[in-house]
């Protein structure tokens, strides 16, 4: 019996170890939920990159069911946001449709977001919780 205590005793500690250790990198786990026009976006892909250029790491994670996590370091970051989804074309030919290439990829998010995003977010150490609630108005 003293066994088993003694290797529990050992577990945790190397168990509270590991996740000191995960802290002394600097990253920090931030969550949040991503909304376009209200719905909360299926699926995706959040980016957060340095404003800076040079200071710090990019960091990004998916979207699934309007909500992210990611690990990154605090700072000024800039934020990309995308959902692309397979979408059938309206009226593929029969070789596209033997061949299975009746789909295209459409971005469902505007660009404004993505690939001229301007959206900035300070980070924080002491804030876990960055939601981003997207708009199709003025594109």
């Amino acid at each position: 019996m003293r066994h088993w205590t003694f290797i529990t005793i050992i577990a945790f500690v190397l168990s509270c170890l590991t996740f000191i250790g995960c802290k002394k990198d600097g990253l920090y786990e931030i969550t949040g939920t991503v909304t376009f026009d209200g719905t909360p976006i299926q699926q995706g892909q959040i980016d957060f990159a340095p404003v800076s250029g040079s200071d710090g790491i990019s960091a990004g994670g998916k979207i699934v069911n309007g909500k992210y996590a990611v690990r990154l370091k605090p700072g000024n970051m800039a934020v990309s946001i995308s959902s692309p989804q397979k979408i059938k074309k309206e009226n593929p030919t029969q070789e596209e449709i033997e061949r299975g290439i009746d789909t295209i990829v459409q971005e469902l998010i505007p660009e404004k977001y993505n690939r001229r995003s301007q959206l900035k977010q300070e980070v924080t150490e002491g804030q876990k919780v960055y939601d981003f609630d997207l708009t199709s108005d003025d594109q």
